[in-house]
C-alpha cells in the first residue's frame, strides 16, 4: 500500500466515489472537483488501484470542507478511512487560523470515525446542517 498526495485521475476519483457507495458524478465534474481542492490524500493498493481518498476544499485560512473521504467497499474496515483523516488532521493543524470551522457531512456509520478526530455534532439548539439541491 502506498500514501500519494497527488496524481488522481478524475477516472479514479469517479470509480472510487461508486465503489464506495457515494453518489456517482461525471468524470468532468471529478475534474473540477480536484482543480479545486486544497488537500487530497489517497492510498493505492499493491497493483497501483486507488483503494482510498479523501481532500480538503475551502478558502485555506478560515473555511475547511473535509470532503470525498471514501474507502474501496472490498477495502472497508481495514483501517484506511483512519488512515486519509490521520493525514487530513494533520494537514488542517498545520494551515488551520485559530478561528477557522472546519466542516464535514457524515453519513451513518461513518460519523463513529470523525467523532475519533474530534469532530462533533451541531448543537440541534442552535444550529442546523442544510443543503441546496439542484
Amino acid at each position: 500500500m502506498k500514501v500519494i498526495f497527488e496524481g488522481v485521475t478524475p477516472e479514479e476519483f469517479s470509480y472510487l466515489r461508486n465503489q464506495s457507495g457515494m453518489k456517482a458524478r461525471s468524470v468532468v465534474s471529478c475534474e473540477i472537483a480536484l482543480k479545486n481542492t486544497l488537500y487530497m490524500v489517497g492510498i493505492r493498493d499493491d497493483e497501483g488501484k486507488l483503494i482510498a481518498f479523501g481532500r480538503v476544499v475551502g478558502d485555506g485560512a478560515t473555511s475547511f470542507i473535509v470532503n470525498d473521504i471514501m474507502v474501496d467497499n472490498e477495502y472497508r474496515t481495514s483501517g484506511y478511512g483512519k488512515q486519509i483523516m490521520q493525514h487530513i488532521c494533520s494537514y488542517l493543524d498545520i494551515v488551520k487560523s485559530d478561528s477557522a470551522f472546519i466542516t464535514l457531512v457524515a453519513d451513518i456509520p461513518a460519523d463513529r470515525l470523525y467523532r475519533k478526530f474530534g469532530f462533533k455534532y451541531l448543537n440541534p439548539k442552535t444550529s442546523v446542517a442544510m443543503y441546496l439541491s439542484k
